[in-house]
């Protein structure tokens, strides 16, 4: 599904309004696409004539590029959604996740600066586990093997409130959604650096060895908290109510 980036407000308890999540369509290019000083491109989906996709192959390394979000509080969850796709098992490296900083603003040799951090490199998926202080943990290798040339879904929360996130993949030979572990058990992983603020960009970053011919994104998206999903419940019904008043 192809989500276009645009801002809908309802009315929110007659005065307010609620800002839904806006994302970037890949096929105006990466025109809508906030952060991209660093010469991401689109390409043609190779699966699907038809879809257009972010191509973060052939990069070198340190270059970050990312789209604003509505912000998760420093009390709330989130969740990112993703689709990755691997050409082929030449040099990917690629970091995907949550930040509270503009990319724009990040200093391309530092990859201290996410808090959830998703890392696809080769033809494996690893994982972040933080401390929370940017450099105070370690790369670990998730347990769920992944295929070259196949689309996978990925859920990945993060709670802001515990520094710490977790995530499942769909796809391939994962016909439901499978959570990601670490040594069979660890499926709750810190953040690299917890600053205290609002995680409100996301953020992809190639790494020194992203030389290959590999990553596809596509369809990310931002799906609200459970809290926020209940204000608009409220505002549909205060719009619902207002329009009946006016009649």
């Amino acid at each position: 599904m192809i989500l276009p980036k645009f801002l809908i407000t309802i009315p929110l308890l007659c005065s307010m309004s609620v800002p839904l999540v806006a994302m970037p369509v890949f096929e105006d290019s990466l025109a809508d696409w906030d952060h991209n000083g660093n010469g991401f491109v689109t390409v043609t989906d190779p699966t699907d004539a038809g879809n257009t996709v972010l191509n973060a192959s052939n990069k070198g390394g340190n270059r970050v590029s990312g789209e604003s979000i509505s912000p998760i509080g420093n009390t709330e969850s989130g969740t990112l959604s993703f689709r990755f796709y691997l050409q082929d098992n030449s040099s990917a490296d690629l970091a995907i996740g949550l930040t509270e900083l503009t990319p724009s603003t990040i200093s391309q040799s530092d990859g201290t600066f996410m808090g959830p951090y998703f890392r696809l490199v080769d033809s494996k998926i690893q994982v972040y586990e933080g401390n929370g202080s940017g450099s105070g943990g370690s790369f670990e290798d998730v347990d769920q093997a992944i295929a070259i040339q196949t689309w996978y879904s990925v859920s990945l929360t993060a709670n802001n409130a515990t520094d710490s996130w977790s995530a499942s993949i769909s796809g391939g030979s994962y016909s439901s959604a499978t959570t990601l572990t670490h040594s069979t058990t660890d499926s709750s992983f810190g953040f690299r650096n917890a600053d205290g603020g609002p995680l409100s960009n996301f953020a992809i970053r190639t790494n020194n060895s992203n030389n290959g011919s590999s990553a596809l994104l596509d369809d990310i998206s931002m799906v609200p908290e459970p809290s926020t999903l209940t204000l608009l419940g409220l505002a549909a019904v205060c719009a619902f109510s207002t329009l009946r008043r006016r009649r």
